[in-house]
Parts: C-alpha cells; structure tokens; sequence
C-alpha cells in the first residue's frame, strides 16, 4: 500500500500509538504529524515545544520520548503531548547525526550514524546509545553499519533499518538487519 505524496518535510523518524503514526521531521520544526495507518490520511498536525527529529512511544508507562534538535536532550510527553520533563542524558553523543529513537519501559535508545567520520575512533560505523528514563548513560553499540537510519526493538531482538544509498538510476536503497 502506498500514500499519495504527503507534506512531511524530512520524515525522519515514526511510531504506532494508539492506532496513529505519528511522524516527526528531521531538525526542521517543531511539527508532529498524526497520521491514520490504514488510509494514510492526516488527522492531525502536532505543535511541541521545541524542534524535532525523532519519536516513540512507550505504551506500558503511556508517555511518549522526543528527540529535541540543537541539543542531545530528550522530551518526554504525556500521551496528549502535554509537556512532562526533559531529559540532559550524561554522556551525549555530540559529533553524530541523529536518526531515529526507540525505547521501552527501562531504556531509550538512540540510532546515530558517523557517515561524516565526526567520531574519529569510529570512522566506519554508527551507534546505538543506551540510555535509562533518568538520562544516565547505559552503553554504547557500535554498529558496523555506514549509515544507521532507525532502530527497533521487538522483545530481545534489535532491528536496524540503513540507508546504502542511490543506484545510477536513483534509486535509493537500504537493508534490514535483526541482531
């Protein structure tokens, strides 16, 4: 099933909540959009507090965790997108391009990737950082991946999606990967 062409600047990152996707851009607005699964239709346009790349949802606790631009600070929202706290993880990530945001009712978990070799220690390869709901540094995963788009995780099972990029007929292309 595919949309018609929808206005969602740089989809950056997504998650399923409560029936809705919800999309956030890359570094460019402060905008969420709600959108329905089933027609592709918008429901709703979201206005936070702040600029946006990245979203999830966390159903046990009903909050949602936002990645906030110009900062490696986290939002957390209320299921209505009311403000909750914010988050100041120790140890942040400076020097990567964010991607995508995953977490679960213990961690937050962030996709970086180093496509630009700003990490010289890691000039091949993207990160998972692992944070606790608090912002307290957990681990970092080195991911032998050159550009790291989204991370999912489904019960022990990490899925990673990639960009490899654009074939002579630009066509762009990326993998799956479950470790």
């Amino acid at each position: 099933k595919e949309s018609k062409t929808l206005v969602l600047s740089h989809a950056n990152d997504l998650c399923y909540a409560k029936g809705y996707l919800y999309v956030a851009h890359s570094s460019s607005t402060n905008i969420l959009y709600k959108v329905d699964p089933n027609t592709f239709e918008l429901v709703e346009t979201i206005k936070l507090g702040s600029t946006i790349w990245g979203i999830d949802y966390n159903a046990e606790n009903d909050l949602f965790v936002i990645g906030t631009v110009g900062s490696a600070y986290f939002s957390v929202y209320y299921s209505d997108f009311s403000f909750m706290y914010r988050i100041k993880p120790t140890n942040p990530y400076y020097g990567l391009v964010r991607q995508g945001i995953h977490c679960d009712s213990n961690y937050i978990y962030v996709a970086l990737d180093n496509a630009y070799g700003a990490v010289i220690e890691n000039n091949m390869g993207s990160r998972i950082m692992v944070y606790t709901w608090n912002g307290i540094f957990v681990k970092s995963i080195h991911v032998p991946i050159a550009e790291i788009e989204w991370v999912l995780y489904i019960g022990d099972q990490l899925f990673i999606g990639t960009y490899d990029g654009r074939d002579p007929n630009d066509i762009k292309s990326g993998k799956i990967y479950k470790i």
